[in-house]
């Protein structure tokens, strides 16, 4: 009996050949999906995208006012992504790249926003404004080779190194109330008769 000429489907892919087109294609898939998600991840993290909302504003005009937003000898910028998220673990990253940008989202969607509500939030800065993010580029401060003649500097920096990884750890924040938008936003976002107790 004569077999039929062309291609067996089902015999290309019991054999070698077939193996190693379906390792090829998943293989292109995965490298094809990691970088278009690695775009996402970057494109969805810049100034630009974040003030694309118009609930950002006063955060983005204040940040590009402040030395970590380019107002500096040597114009070097920090993105809202390198202090609002977590800079020592990929996965962190992602997770609570997910979780604030979802939440963002719906309070634009469904104008479920408030300026007085941002501003009450700054009382839980450590929880959305990481250290990782500073030391990612402060990095004499992890290395305890802080270069200043501040006396206090020098102590509380030693004091943040010896809490960290603790119970009882501090942020950079705990500290640097006001980084990253020029120590302008209590003005900017309130009326500051409504709120007498803030200096």
């Amino acid at each position: 009996m004569n077999e039929k000429k062309g291609l067996n489907i089902k015999r290309f892919f019991k054999g070698k050949a077939g193996l190693y087109t379906t390792m090829l294609v998943t293989s292109f898939a995965t490298i094809l999906f990691a970088f278009l998600f690695t775009e996402v991840i970057h494109a969805t993290g810049d100034v630009k995208f974040c003030s694309s909302c118009h609930e950002m504003g006063k955060f983005v005009e204040t940040y590009e006012r402040d030395t970590h937003g380019g107002a500096n000898a040597v114009g070097v910028k920090a993105d809202c992504t390198t202090c609002h998220l977590p800079q020592d673990s990929s996965v962190d990253y992602v997770a609570a790249k997910v979780v604030s940008g979802t939440k963002e989202v719906v309070k634009h969607l469904t104008g479920n926003y408030s300026e007085k509500e941002y501003y009450e939030n700054r009382k839980n800065r450590e929880e959305f404004v990481y250290s990782s993010g500073c030391i990612s580029c402060h990095q004499e401060i992890e290395s305890g080779n802080l270069k200043t003649d501040n006396e206090k500097a020098k102590k509380m920096h030693t004091y943040y190194l010896s809490k960290k990884g603790t119970d009882t750890k501090i942020e950079c924040v705990s500290c640097h109330t006001d980084v990253g938008h020029n120590g302008e936003l209590r003005h900017e976002l309130i009326d500051m008769d409504t709120y007498p107790n803030e200096e």
